[in-house]
C-alpha cells in the first residue's frame, strides 16, 4: 500500500458558545511534542504523510475557541499572565475499529474474504493557565467518528482532529472554568 500525503487542511470544530464573549485573550502554545511533520502507521490502515500539522492545529484550534474568545493569540513561548492554553502533546495513531469476514462463491469455489476498518486516535495531554496557575487539565485520547479500510485516510484524520478540538474543548472549559470568566 503507498503512503498518501496530507498537508494542511481546514475543518470547523463546533463549539457550544458559552453565555457571552471572554474579553480575556486566550494564549495557546504548541509545545515541541506538537510535530509540523510526521508518518502515520498502522497495520491495514496504510501511512500517512502529514505535514504542516501545527499550522492545522492552530487553524483548527483558532476555529473552535474564537466563537468564545474575541482575541486568540499563539505564541511559541508560554506567557507568565494572563489565560493561556498550553499543548504539550498532540499524537495520531491509527485503531483497529472493526473486523468484517464474509464468504463468496467464485467459480463455485467458496473464498473466505475479510476486512478491517480504522480509525485515528489523537492522544492530547493539555493545560489551562491563568496567571501562571493551572487552573486545568486534560490528558485524554478522542477517536475519530468516520472509519477507513485505508482508501479514505485523509478523511477520516481530518474527523479525527475535529473531534479532538471538540473534545478538548469540552474538557478544559467546562461550567466551572467559564463561570470564572
Amino acid at each position: 500500500m503507498r503512503t498518501k500525503h496530507l498537508g494542511f487542511f481546514s475543518i470547523d470544530p463546533f463549539a457550544k458558545p458559552f453565555d457571552k464573549p471572554v474579553d480575556e485573550p486566550l494564549n495557546i502554545v504548541l509545545m515541541d511534542e506538537v510535530k509540523d511533520q510526521f508518518l502515520v502507521e498502522g497495520n491495514g490502515a496504510g501511512k500517512l504523510n502529514v505535514d504542516n500539522f501545527r499550522r492545522s492545529v492552530q487553524d483548527a484550534l483558532q476555529k473552535t475557541f474564537s466563537k468564545n474568545f474575541k482575541t486568540i493569540n499563539f505564541s511559541e513561548q508560554k506567557p507568565e499572565k494572563g489565560l493561556v492554553l498550553v499543548l504539550y502533546r498532540v499524537k495520531p495513531y491509527w485503531k483497529l475499529g472493526a473486523l468484517a469476514s464474509d464468504v463468496i462463491n467464485t467459480a463455485g469455489v467458496p473464498v473466505s474474504v475479510s476486512s478491517s476498518s480504522y480509525s485515528i486516535v489523537f492522544q492530547f495531554d493539555t493545560s489551562l493557565y491563568r496567571n501562571n496557575k493551572k487552573i486545568n487539565s486534560a490528558d485524554y485520547q478522542s477517536v475519530s467518528n468516520e472509519m477507513t479500510e485505508g482508501r479514505y485516510s485523509q478523511r477520516v484524520f481530518q474527523d479525527g482532529l475535529r473531534v479532538a478540538c471538540e473534545t478538548l474543548n469540552k474538557m478544559i472549559f467546562t461550567d466551572t472554568i467559564v463561570e470564572s470568566f
